[in-house]
């Protein structure tokens, strides 16, 4: 639950404006970091913008780890597995 707060936050400030614009280099590089403190295999992501049209898309790390197939914005997963 800390993870998607921490993921949410960094997402808000992006969108919000309140904080610093953020690149898609920042926010994957604070993805990445997280995944590695936290231990996390895979993730997947999704950033809408105010026209509720996909801004970007992308995957980190593996969607299947018994087979090494990477996570992509395309993985099949169930909503809110863990």
């Amino acid at each position: 639950m800390c993870i998607l707060r921490t993921l949410g936050l960094i997402l808000l400030i992006n969108i919000s404006g309140n904080g610093q614009n953020l690149t898609i280099s920042q926010i994957s590089d604070s993805i990445q970091s997280i995944m590695v403190k936290e231990d996390i295999p895979g993730v997947s992501i999704a950033i809408i913008n105010k026209r509720d049209s996909l801004y970007w898309a992308g995957g980190y790390g593996f969607g299947d780890i018994e087979n090494a197939k990477p996570m992509t914005a395309h993985t099949t997963m169930y909503i809110a597995s863990v």
